[in-house]
């Protein structure tokens, strides 16, 4: 429906306006499609007027498709933003016209307090990153496990059974190797050693000897044979049913290998 216009005559009190009835009814028509019409936008609610605003040059101010107000179109100073107004925050964020240099200017109180501009150089310890309830020289072991700190080392080893002739023994599973039931004095065949020139490091076979004992007699490093140094002079001899190590210290001497032996027995 078109507006309607109440006629009000040519001049007061003329007599050739539309009647009282007529005008009112009239008005009354209109408030009417008005009102239809707003309650079309929300039936829920027939007092409010949702949609886009636009400004006289027709700049979106406000997307009603989106909910959204575009930044770009705000202009002017932030106001104080109250704190106790906004949900976990303990303080008013009271000055909003630049970026705090501090931790301290964003409410965090319990961490590093220097400021951002002075970090030129790395701290050099715990205390410069604000770290004060870390390891001191009279913490005991006891405490260390909170730090990742363990008490104490510990190495896999290998298990080889029934060992005679040639045995790898590959050093990628641990330098420490544990014979059970060996049928034979056999070659210690040594892979994956990987040792650096100039470098040094022990292989120990330990050897769970029955009535007859042997010892690897023989040792290979990549499957090249090398001289053994016995300590003593000469090669020793294995505790029948005891337990044995065998300790090879193996010295890389710009790509020759020294290897020194010896058999510690135990019964």
């Amino acid at each position: 429906m078109a507006q309607q216009t109440v006629n009000i005559g040519s001049s007061a009190n003329k007599g050739d306006g539309d009647p009282l009835r007529t005008a009112f009814t009239k008005i009354n028509e209109n408030f009417t499609e008005v009102y239809a019409d707003i309650a079309a936008i929300d039936p829920n609610t027939a007092t409010d007027i949702k949609g886009s605003v636009f400004a006289d040059d027709s700049t979106l101010l406000v997307d009603g498709v989106n909910g959204t107000i575009p930044a770009a179109n705000l202009t002017g100073a932030l106001p104080a933003i109250d704190g106790s107004a906004l949900t976990g925050v303990a303080s008013a964020f009271s000055d909003l016209t630049g970026t705090p240099t501090t931790l301290a200017g964003y409410g965090i109180t319990d961490a590093f307090d220097g400021a951002f501009s002075s970090l030129t150089s790395t701290p050099t310890t715990l205390a410069g990153y604000g770290i004060t309830d870390a390891l001191s020289s009279s913490t005991s072991a006891a405490d260390l496990t909170g730090y990742g700190v363990f008490t104490g080392t510990e190495e896999t080893f290998a298990t080889l059974t029934g060992a005679t002739g040639t045995v790898t023994h590959d050093c990628d599973n641990g330098h420490i190797f544990y014979h059970t039931t060996p049928a034979a004095d056999w070659t210690a065949n040594f892979t994956n050693l990987g040792l650096t020139a100039e470098h040094a490091t022990t292989l120990s076979i330990v050897i769970a000897q029955g009535a007859t004992a042997y010892i690897p007699s023989a040792v290979e490093i990549g499957g090249v044979a090398q001289t053994i140094l016995w300590q003593g002079g000469s090669a020793p001899s294995g505790t029948a049913d005891g337990t044995d190590v065998v300790a090879f210290s193996i010295l890389n001497d710009g790509g020759t290998y020294v290897v020194m032996g010896q058999l510690v027995g135990f019964s």
